[in-house]
């Protein structure tokens, strides 16, 4: 169970013990921070996910490398090329901690320093280092691509509604600085409290922000999909990412580093009303999305988004293609996994759909039409 009291100091600490776990204990600025923090802990210990990140909070990447160079780099014979090369990732990792460490973190550098598909050095050693082998295994499943002369890519950005307002040479200009990054299913493309490094512009699959609630729940805020644009107004204000954004499906995703968007923004007057339009336009969706998961019923929001979902075959039988888990279900519409399988099947009791594998055929539409009225 957790405890808060006020310190002195006029800190909030909490502290959570559980049975057959260190005490763990955090100081915040307010009750409200202290009381969510302790809750989602306890989340994360009653669904058996909880891992103490205390160490992992206190020692630095700085620290680790200090040490690997003092007790384990001296006994290889590559000695020398290995000491320059931890050297220059403490420049630039020295100061994070272990738990503050992200995988987007070193793609960026990695981008930075050699622009190629290829993995490297760094970010095996850091993964080695850090003790994150999930981390080091993303970052290699990420594929990495710099386009130099994309006609395909040029003529994109022309038709995008919101790069198609630039003349030419400004599309070339970021056709060269522009990195592209193909996102597995489930790999995390920014987390929330990242500093905006990125414009991120979605070319295909399917791309969920979201946030966790009082009770460690994921909630969607938004979802972007093909041609939309993610972190054009924190780019533009200079704020952190408020959010952690997930891949849900294999996505392609253009990055364009800050700079050059900031750069474009000010030169451009039209970009930067294209800029207003696209965000207005996220948010009345997320506007949608948040009174979708307030007054609509479970059954209705899983009937709304199967008849959503467009046929993968013109003049067949209405189908869904399941490339999307019940996980990934639930996290879209604002319920846990069991309840997408619990509402699936009672559809199929009354045969509204079928389940097949990998798929859901729709038998009946206008039963799940009525539900949705309902």
């Amino acid at each position: 169970m957790a405890n808060i009291r006020e310190l002195e100091s006029g800190k909030w600490q909490v502290q959570v013990r559980h049975c057959g776990l260190r005490p763990v204990a955090r100081s915040f600025k307010t009750k409200t921070e202290a009381s969510q923090w302790a809750r989602l802990l306890e989340s994360e210990i009653d669904r058996s996910v909880f891992v103490d990140r205390t160490e992992a909070e206190r020692i630095t990447i700085g620290e680790l490398i200090d040490r690997y160079l003092s007790e384990v780099t001296p006994q290889k014979k590559s000695a020398r090329s290995e000491k320059q090369c931890l050297n220059g990732l403490k420049t630039h990792f020295g100061a994070f901690s272990l738990a503050s460490l992200r995988d987007t973190h070193i793609a960026n550098y990695r981008d930075a320093q050699f622009c190629r598909t290829v993995e490297t050095r760094s970010g095996a050693i850091l993964g080695f280092l850090t003790g994150k082998p999930m981390m080091s295994r993303s970052l290699t499943s990420i594929k990495y691509s710099k386009p130099i002369a994309d006609a395909d890519l040029l003529d994109y950005l022309a038709g995008h509604r919101l790069f198609g307002v630039l003349p030419r040479n400004a599309l070339l200009h970021i056709v060269e600085h522009s990195r592209h990054r193909t996102y597995p299913r489930g790999a995390h493309i920014y987390y929330d409290g990242d500093i905006t490094t990125d414009v991120y512009v979605v070319r295909s699959g399917l791309v969920a922000m979201y946030e966790v609630d009082d009770r460690g729940v994921p909630c969607v805020v938004i979802t972007y999909a093909t041609n939309d644009v993610s972190g054009s107004m924190c780019a533009t204000l200079g704020n952190v990412h408020p959010c952690r954004t997930t891949a849900l499906v294999e996505s392609d995703v253009m990055l364009l580093p800050k700079r050059i968007f900031d750069a474009l923004y000010e030169h451009y007057p039209k970009l930067g009303m294209k800029v207003l339009e696209e965000v207005n336009h996220i948010m009345r969706r997320s506007r949608r999305t948040i009174m979708r998961l307030m007054l609509t019923p479970v059954a209705a929001r899983v009937a709304s988004f199967l008849l959503a979902v467009p046929n993968p075959v013109p003049g067949a039988p209405p189908r869904v293609e399941l490339t999307l888990s019940h996980q990934d279900i639930a996290l879209l519409l604002g319920m846990s996994r069991e309840t997408v399988t619990r509402v699936l099947d009672s559809f199929a009791s009354e045969r509204a759909i079928a389940v097949r594998r990998r798929s859901i055929e729709i038998l009946d539409r206008d039963r799940l039409a009525l539900l949705i009225s309902e």
